[in-house]
């Protein structure tokens, strides 16, 4: 779903360009060679080489205004909400997201998913928001991890990743600064959102996805 605080999608690159501008370099973290990061083209295969941006990361929320927090997949209101997340491999590599840079926590790295909405089943917002956000249509798995998560002033977070064991189309990057296939073992790499980082680093620690409880 679009995140409340900056556009919705990303504007295509001019013509002739091949990536856009590299996000600005973090003072804790050195930048690595640009990932790909094409809006509306599909993601490169596995053999495709991308290191991330720093240490690990979640589903999260900032202050949006004086009086709410928000996030995708966060309300304003201030509520607990429950978001749904999918692990998708292919060739040992799992995809991973990179938020805009006019996103709340713009440019840290995160599991494609979102809000699930009033009246609407996790995994069924999960298939949801993989359409929207990737244009692909996923088999939603089991659900193979909970976490919850409370930021500084706002709501707890009820995150639920789900394994996608298979899925029709290709992924094409509709929403995000960047997307791509990274090897289970580079996961701490990249700058994740906080609350996904246990999840990050048992991955990477085990070289597997987690299996269903």
């Amino acid at each position: 779903m679009a995140d409340p605080l900056g556009p919705s999608a990303f504007p295509l690159l001019p013509d002739g360009a091949s990536t856009p501008p590299a996000p600005p370099r973090s003072r804790r973290h050195p930048a690595p060679p640009t990932p790909w990061r094409s809006q509306g083209k599909r993601l490169p295969g596995p053999g495709f080489q991308c290191r991330g941006k720093g240490p690990t990361g979640a589903k999260a929320l900032v202050s949006a205004s004086p009086g709410g927090y928000t996030r995708r997949g966060m309300d304003s209101a201030g509520r607990r909400l429950r978001v749904s997340a999918g692990l998708i491999v292919r060739d040992g590599r799992l995809l991973i997201c990179q938020r805009g840079a006019n996103d709340a926590f713009p440019l840290k790295w995160e599991f494609p998913g979102g809000k699930v909405e009033e009246g609407e089943e996790p995994a069924a917002a999960l298939a949801r928001e993989l359409r929207e956000e990737l244009g692909i249509r996923a088999t939603v798995g089991a659900e193979v991890a909970r976490v919850q998560h409370a930021y500084p002033g706002g709501p707890e977070v009820d995150l639920v990743f789900y394994s996608v064991p298979a899925f029709a189309g290709e992924p094409a990057n509709r929403r995000f600064a960047a997307v791509t296939w990274a090897p289970l073992a580079a996961l701490p790499t990249y700058d994740f959102l906080e609350a996904d980082r246990p999840l990050v680093s048992r991955m990477a620690q085990e070289g597997r996805l987690p299996e269903a409880p």
